[in-house]
């Protein structure tokens, strides 16, 4: 993937916090869809109508945090005026996609998801 588009921030890198982890998502669903694809029931990104959203949770990419930048509300006149926003998933949602994670790289979700037990981000942004 080589364009913008909008991420779920899966935890930030263990030795170097410039980097995260994220999982694009998508509008297009996966041909075909696999256990490691997340479908959201309501798009976490605003849009202007009812879209469709995917996680692709094979497609985890690390990258540095200053290529990321904060979802903007939708359309405004000016993008001066366009507020930035932070886009929350539910914490079901999150644990959705940590399990689709573990799924597309072969790991066990209980082990996977036990180490994350702390809190972190849980974040939709757009990466460069």
């Amino acid at each position: 993937m080589t364009k913008r588009r909008p991420v779920i921030v899966l935890r930030v890198h263990k030795r170097n916090r410039r980097l995260v982890y994220v999982i694009p998502l998508s509008t297009s669903p996966p041909e075909p869809p696999q256990p490691y694809h997340y479908r959201f029931a309501c798009s976490p990104v605003v849009h202007s109508g009812p879209t469709e959203a995917w996680a692709k949770c094979d497609m985890v990419a690390v990258v540095s945090t200053e290529r990321l930048t904060l979802s903007r509300e939708q359309p405004q006149r000016s993008a001066r005026h366009a507020r930035a926003t932070i886009l929350m998933i539910s914490e079901e949602e999150f644990a959705a996609i940590r399990a689709c994670v573990a799924k597309a790289f072969g790991f066990a979700a209980s082990s996977y998801l036990c180490d994350a037990l702390a809190e972190e981000p849980k974040i939709v942004v757009d990466s460069a």
